[in-house]
């Protein structure tokens, strides 16, 4: 039995390894999205969103296998195999695997930290962009109707103070 937990923790710390890779690749891609984001280089951008799919369904493909492993080392150790978290089996370890283990462990919740800020600052990037278009549109074409240059050269704009620079009516 001991061999056999042994065993199943050596291919947890193998399968986190995979993890941290998995994940070192989604911030490397983050990294240069947020590259591509500030230069403005949208084509780059959307082939980066491309590139990005097989990393993420790599990662769902491991999530399981983790999940799976999860819970033959809970069969193993005697514990409850319904919501078990990896914290929970970890100090059922002991020895040299387990320090790799932890160190393993601490290196994915680093690079995963890094990657949630990552795209966070890409969110906000992409927000603060949007909203400039959006304030440049407003400028253009105003926010309603009534605020528009017609043919005949009548505008509220004059009135308003603000409004449509473009006559998108014709």
């Amino acid at each position: 039995m001991t061999t056999d937990r042994n065993v199943l923790f050596t291919q947890l710390r193998d399968h986190v390894d995979c993890e941290v890779k998995c994940h070192r690749r989604l911030l490397d891609l983050a990294e240069a999205k947020q590259r591509n984001i500030v230069a403005g280089d949208m084509r780059s951008f959307s082939d980066l969103l491309q590139r990005e799919q097989e990393p993420l369904t790599a990662m769902m493909r491991l999530r399981q296998i983790r999940e799976r492993l999860l819970r033959d080392l809970a069969e193993g150790l005697g514990l409850k195999r319904d919501g078990l978290h990896l914290s929970q089996v970890i100090v059922q370890c002991s020895g040299q695997i387990c320090l790799e283990l932890r160190a393993r462990i601490n290196e994915l919740k680093t690079v995963c930290e890094r990657l949630r800020e990552v795209n966070d600052s890409n969110m906000v990037l992409i927000r603060q962009s949007l909203g400039f278009v959006r304030d440049i549109l407003n400028v253009l074409v105003g926010e309603s109707p009534a605020d528009i240059y017609d043919r005949r050269g009548s505008s509220a704009y004059a009135r308003a103070g603000r409004g449509r620079l473009v006559n998108l009516a014709g």
